[in-house]
């Protein structure tokens, strides 16, 4: 799931390096306006700033580019993000009778409406009829090993407005998602601070409707790139709010159908370093730690690494009395819930280095001030 928001990040940097780049090149070509032209580089700035001028098609070309290459990051991310929890709920339940009721009926009925309509040219390629019903078999036969049809859950008529988005993510269960990314505050608070008047969602319906505009060969104004760069960092944000809340979605999903609550906590130690002793479970260091803030908001992070009595282990078994030191990547708390996740046996199974673990953690006499606690 993270490698989808990776790549929509990775999408906007590009397409606002872009922007900036147009806009150096407009500045150094004005600037060659204020003096006579001398150097050969500067001649040809000089021809651009007037060609530019004059054709005001070339501004309208660029402006309708960013436009329409921003919504189509957009969407691919937003799509990204659905597909990512599908392959979760897949994972974590067993056999597809295990599934939500209302996820199996959306699964059906959704999977026979676009084979009606697998024959339009927007869907070549995707999948296939025979495909569809094989997966479907796997599924209604109550295989352990089935496969659910994504191409019905991904589709959308329409562009990804807020009330489009909203109904997109209500199909797997993720019901009011643009009401509570809004409520995570990072949206109004951007679009307040550059003194925006919109409200939530609104920026994004008007973009979308700009996109549309574009896309039917309509005129529309151009916006100057000031403009553009607000659009992108806004998608940015809403991208970033979605993100978190189908993330979260998606550790609590795992963690209700494969966790394992941690009990035994003996400390947190440099908000990284989480000790348990005696051992709360049967833990191996290719598994995941998933966290449960105070304020209800879920993290999930892959085992760095592990120490038993100084030295670096593989694994520890559940009821060993010496107890586990485990490292993690992210940022963790003392207080908050912890839970273990199963993961799978990479190619490579050297154990993972510690790195500069100098202390015995496991040793319930050393101070907070000795080991540096940040809690």
């Amino acid at each position: 799931m993270k490698s989808s928001f990776v790549q929509f990040e990775v999408g906007l940097n590009e397409l606002r390096m872009h922007v900036e780049a147009s806009t150096l090149l407009e500045e150094a070509a004005t600037a060659c306006l204020a003096k006579t032209p001398t150097t050969d580089v500067e001649h040809k700035l000089m021809t651009y700033i007037e060609n530019m001028d004059a054709n005001s098609r070339k501004k309208r070309f660029e402006y309708n580019s960013v436009i329409i290459s921003l919504f189509g990051i957009f969407e691919t991310f937003v799509e990204g993000l659905l597909k990512s929890y599908l392959g979760t709920m897949r994972r974590t339940h067993n056999r597809y009778n295990q599934l939500p009721d209302f996820f199996k009926n959306h699964h059906l009925k959704l999977s026979v409406d676009l084979m009606a309509r697998l024959s339009q040219s927007r869907f070549s390629g995707k999948t296939t009829p025979e495909v569809m019903i094989d997966n479907l078999n796997s599924c209604l036969s109550n295989k352990k090993l089935f496969s659910i049809n994504e191409e019905p859950f991904l589709n959308h008529g329409a562009n990804f407005r807020e009330a489009v988005i909203s109904e997109y993510f209500s199909r797997v269960g993720i019901y009011q998602i643009t009401d509570r990314a809004y409520k995570i505050g990072k949206i109004q608070s951007f679009l307040d601070t550059n003194a925006l008047e919109y409200k939530g969602f609104d920026l994004l319906d008007r973009i979308a409707n700009i996109r549309n505009e574009i896309a039917h060969g309509e005129t529309c104004n151009v916006e100057d790139k000031s403009f553009q760069r607000q659009y992108i960092d806004y998608v940015h944000i809403v991208g970033s709010s979605l993100f978190e809340i189908v993330e979260a979605s998606a550790i609590q999903m795992e963690v209700e159908k494969k966790g394992k609550k941690l009990k035994n906590l003996l400390n947190v130690y440099r908000d990284e370093i989480v000790a348990f002793k005696p051992t709360p479970a049967d833990i191996e260091f290719y598994d995941y730690l998933a966290f449960k803030d105070g304020n209800g908001k879920w993290y999930k992070e892959q085992i760095v690494s592990m120490r038993t009595e100084s030295q670096d282990v593989r694994s520890s078994k559940k009821g060993d009395p010496r107890g586990v030191g485990i490292k993690v990547a992210g940022r963790v708390r003392k207080g908050w819930k912890f839970f273990l996740l199963p993961g799978s046996l990479p190619m490579s199974t050297s154990v993972p280095e510690a790195n500069d673990w100098s202390k015995e953690y496991l040793d319930e006499s050393i101070s907070d001030e000795e080991i540096e606690v940040k809690i």
